[in-house]
């Protein structure tokens, strides 16, 4: 994901790149996870945003992102009975560099204001299709041909991965 705010340009990566695929099955949560890189030195606000928020819900939905740091987003579906079997719904992340001399916000405070949506630089797509049979994997498998093997990250607490601000921040180890 590439974009420019003014005469700053910068980049994030969003895994995995396309599609999660859910099961059918009703009445069961599923856990899958969205990773958040920022590549450049700059800041960036983040927010999930999703079609069927009653469905699917994201832990932190909203944060920033320090330069050069990724973040992991825990996404919960749990399918509702009234809806049909095989279904697509979107997600949107939402990203926006921060501007230059912004000290101590609340991240709540920042992405729910009118300023971030007037400030979008940037909003990437990624599908949720309810279309696998059964769920024997540990995870919601993806279509992208994402592999973790450049990327490792270590998180202090689990308490911290599960934090609904933006403390729960993955360090990059090079």
């Amino acid at each position: 994901m590439e974009f420019v705010s003014g005469s700053r340009k910068t980049t994030g990566e969003v895994y995995p790149v396309d599609t999660i695929h859910f099961s059918r099955i009703f009445d069961i949560t599923q856990l899958a996870s969205i990773k958040l890189y920022n590549n450049p030195t700059e800041w960036i606000a983040y927010k999930l945003k999703t079609t069927s928020p009653a469905e699917i819900k994201f832990r932190p939905s909203y944060g920033f992102l320090q330069p050069f740091r990724m973040k992991k987003t825990l996404t919960r579906c749990t399918r509702l009975p009234d809806q049909e079997m095989e279904r697509t719904e979107r997600c949107t992340v939402v990203a926006h560099v921060l501007p230059r001399g912004v000290k101590a916000v609340d991240a709540y405070d920042y992405c729910k204001s009118m300023m971030f949506t007037k400030l979008i630089d940037k909003e990437y797509p990624l599908e949720f299709k309810f279309d696998v049979d059964s769920c024997d994997g540990p995870e919601p498998v993806s279509t992208s041909s994402y592999t973790s093997i450049s990327i490792i990250a270590n998180t202090s607490s689990s308490e911290e991965s599960e934090s609904t601000t933006s403390s729960g921040v993955c360090y990059y180890i090079d």
